[in-house]
């Protein structure tokens, strides 16, 4: 239950008052050192000292303070609560003496590298060749990262190789949190094909950190890909089309390559979604042409033309009824938007008239063979808005005044932007009087 708790968020309290009443209820016998260890897991996760360093109490009273698990775990809550050097006289100094453990090594290599303890973590890691491993290596890595020194990460990824230890999912999010920061679109793309063949793409951190190498050199068309095709749960060699040899140049890194970074522009609308041209062409040629096309219509007293828009409107409300499920669940589809585009004009286009013959074809007869019920549904539908409206009566006349004053408010600004002149001349009238006061003075004077 403790642990069940510790693990979940907000029930840290519980967690507390479960090991406080174990101690009360006399169930000493049952606090092992599995319950202390994941009691200091909960005081790391709320940076509570107190708490963390009565539970340290507690474990040297009860002789379970020598254990691996015990010493990562006292020095993980010690770091993470800010108390560094407590946390390397849990091991009896920080110069590696005591370090016997893998466990309690990476703990403290950990510390050292939250703590901006390079060199320190250097020497701790280094102290015992044998007492090394990926974790090691990785958190190494990681903290070089956090601490801002991307060139010294990316000299140990390639070391990493070198020595024969093999990458993994953190040792990539590292290294591509380092290319993004260094600009380096090359080296970025050969850790992009890699986690390709490892088949690690859709790991969201992963792709995330792809996107953000790309999205920091400039290269918006690869993100927007990238972030596209992660949605959908594919593999990205089609969409971002890299070459086998990228594989091979990231092995070709490990014995040495051009780590220049690539300066990169941050753009901005990064964010926007896909396919904004598409979607913009499609609100023109879907809404904003056919209405213009419209009032022309209405205007000229054309009654083939008005025909012709109002079958256009027919045929556009079906679609937009079909649109509201497509986009749930078709939105993925490659050149979905494209499509939808190609429709639009379908409909439109004068020498095939895809309006008409959708709503001849289809739309007409569906209607016709389902008049009557139809009827039911629009004249229960208008009642109940009509029913809506005199019982909202007294809202919508405030809703109306208020948007009123509002359109009168944003008329008078924009006026005075467009009319500046008019407050110029006010102002001068205004101020022509103390010019009369001061020839009037030198006149005096004279």
């Amino acid at each position: 239950m403790i642990s069940g708790y510790a693990r979940s968020d907000g029930y840290e309290t519980e967690a507390i008052e479960l090991f406080v009443q174990m101690q009360f209820d006399n169930d000493t016998s049952r606090i092992d050192e599995f319950t202390l260890t994941t009691m200091l897991n909960l005081v790391a996760k709320s940076r509570v000292l107190r708490y963390g360093k009565q539970v340290h109490s507690y474990m040297v009273k009860s002789g379970n303070d020598l254990s691996a698990f015990a010493l990562s775990s006292l020095i993980d809550m010690y770091s993470k609560c800010g108390c560094f050097w407590d946390a390397c006289r849990v091991v009896n100094g920080c110069g590696g003496e005591g370090l016997v453990d893998l466990v309690v090594k990476n703990a403290l290599v950990a510390a050292c590298c939250r703590e901006g303890e390079l060199e320190m973590a250097r020497e701790i890691l280094l102290s015992n060749q044998e007492l090394i491993d990926e974790v090691s290596l990785n958190t190494m890595i990681s903290g070089y990262v956090q601490n801002g020194c991307e060139e010294e990460a990316v000299e140990l990824f390639k070391h990493m190789a070198e020595v024969g230890f093999r990458w993994n999912e953190h040792t990539f999010g590292s290294l591509l949190t380092a290319c993004a920061a260094l600009r380096n679109l090359k080296m970025g793309k050969e850790v992009h094909a890699w986690v390709l063949k490892e088949g690690m793409c859709l790991n969201p951190f992963i792709s995330s950190g792809i996107v953000d190498v790309y999205c920091k050199c400039g290269n918006m068309m690869y993100a927007d890909r990238v972030h596209e095709t992660v949605a959908l749960g594919n593999n990205l060699e089609i969409e971002i089309r890299i070459q086998p040899a990228d594989i091979r140049s990231l092995k070709m890194a490990v014995f040495g390559s051009n780590m220049s970074g690539e300066v990169g522009l941050r753009l901005l609308l990064c964010p926007l979604g896909s396919n904004v041209v598409v979607r913009t062409a499609c609100c023109s040629v879907g809404i904003v042409l056919p209405v213009y096309s419209t009032f022309k219509a209405i205007e000229a007293k054309d009654q083939d033309e008005q025909h012709k828009w109002l079958l256009y409107w027919a045929a556009y409300g079906s679609f937009a009824v079909t649109e509201l499920v497509t986009d749930k669940f078709l939105y993925w589809f490659p050149l979905y938007y494209h499509m939808k585009f190609a429709f639009l004009v379908w409909l439109q286009l004068p020498s095939i008239d895809g309006a008409r013959l959708l709503y001849m074809n289809h739309l007409r007869p569906f209607l016709r063979r389902h008049q009557s019920r139809l009827d039911q549904v629009v004249g229960f539908f208008y009642s109940e808005m009509a029913k809506f409206a005199s019982n909202h009566e007294a809202e919508f006349q405030i809703a109306r005044a208020l948007l009123t004053k509002i359109l009168l408010s944003a008329n008078h600004a924009v006026q005075e932007i467009i009319r500046p002149g008019q407050r110029q001349v006010n102002g001068s009238a205004i101020e022509g009087p103390p010019e009369e006061v001061e020839t009037s003075e030198s006149e005096d004077e004279e």
